[in-house]
């Protein structure tokens, strides 16, 4: 895919980004989605000045559609790709669903790739101490179904400076409810991101 050309997709449906990006430095990254037949996810990481800007779409290669953390977007792509999840693909989704709606200071944490540790997290005590509470408590995305139908779904995730454990439901056409959000590290020994 030309970026040229995608870039002039974009600019249909979101002429502000699309004029971001023709502007500043913007790397694509395209995703395929093995929940949706036609659809596949657009990164375009934009370099700015300031910070980078994450934006994200959904395209089919006719249309493109912005993903701009409401999950009503996410469910008319549901919609529109007769979406009827089954356990093989839930993990995915929910990945998907998530990191499309949790928000900019919101990151699914399955490992400790990518945290980026204040240097205190290994000289000073209680830094080190909250490190070591944060590594034991990541893991893996989990799904199952469950008898009453549907999914349920556990992740742990950084919310700004705090990670949290949620747990959520979700319907075979991708409706998501959340049913309990813990916060099982208040203060991440990690840089305040503004």
């Amino acid at each position: 895919m030309a970026a040229a050309s995608l870039i002039e997709r974009i600019a249909g449906v979101d002429p502000a980004h699309a004029e971001t990006i023709r502007s500043n430095p913007t790397t694509f990254a395209v995703e395929e989605l093995p929940f949706y037949p036609r659809f596949r996810l657009v990164r375009a990481e934009v370099r700015l000045r300031s910070r980078p800007l994450l934006l994200r779409y959904a395209d089919d290669g006719k249309a493109i559609v912005p993903l701009t953390g409401k999950p009503e977007e996410i469910y008319g792509l549901n919609r529109a790709e007769g979406l009827k999840l089954a356990l093989p693909w839930v993990a995915s989704y929910a990945r998907f669903f998530l990191s499309c709606t949790g928000g900019p200071k919101f990151t699914l944490r399955e490992s400790a790739e990518g945290i980026r540790w204040l240097p205190a997290a290994d000289s000073d005590p209680v830094q080190a101490e909250r490190k070591r509470q944060v590594l034991e408590k990541l893991s893996p995305l989990t799904a199952f179904a469950v008898d009453t139908g549907g999914f349920a779904v556990t992740a742990v995730a950084q919310r700004d400076r705090s990670l949290v454990e949620l747990v959520l439901r979700f319907t075979e056409d991708g409706e998501a409810t959340s049913q309990q959000e813990t916060m099982v590290v208040p203060v991440m020994p990690v840089p305040y991101v503004a």
